[in-house]
């Protein structure tokens, strides 16, 4: 063959080559087809992204009523010791003023017994 056919032979076939290996959006060597997958798997994170989001908002309000409950809890526990240390303060001040009443019946006693044994001296001694 002349060299001139050569080249419209080979010219053909690789233009029926070049029609076969055309690049399909599927085809993932393609650049087409790698910015579909690209593009795919963003859309698929976002997804992931999103769900993880919702899925954290819900954790946390879940974290936050039972956070809540808890300070309910502590709150009425707090309220129920306040009340038992005033009733107990209470009933130690009771006590305490019974016995500033006895000193003082004492103190009382201490001196009248002091103004017996000093007239006693005084009669004894003349």
């Amino acid at each position: 063959m002349s060299e001139q056919k050569k080249k419209q032979t080979t010219s053909k076939t690789t233009k029926k080559t070049a029609a076969k290996t055309k690049p399909s959006p599927t085809n993932s060597k393609s650049v087409k087809g790698k910015v579909m997958s690209y593009q795919k798997t963003a859309v698929q994170f976002h997804s992931a992204a999103a769900e993880m989001v919702r899925s954290g908002v819900n954790n946390m309000q879940q974290g936050v009523l039972a956070m809540q409950a808890g300070v309910r809890d502590m709150q009425s526990a707090i309220g129920e010791q306040r009340k038992k240390y005033a009733e107990g303060a209470a009933v130690f001040k009771s006590g305490v003023d019974e016995m500033v009443a006895n000193i003082a019946a004492m103190r009382e006693a201490i001196a009248k017994h002091a103004q017996d044994n000093q007239a006693y001296i005084k009669q004894f001694l003349g």
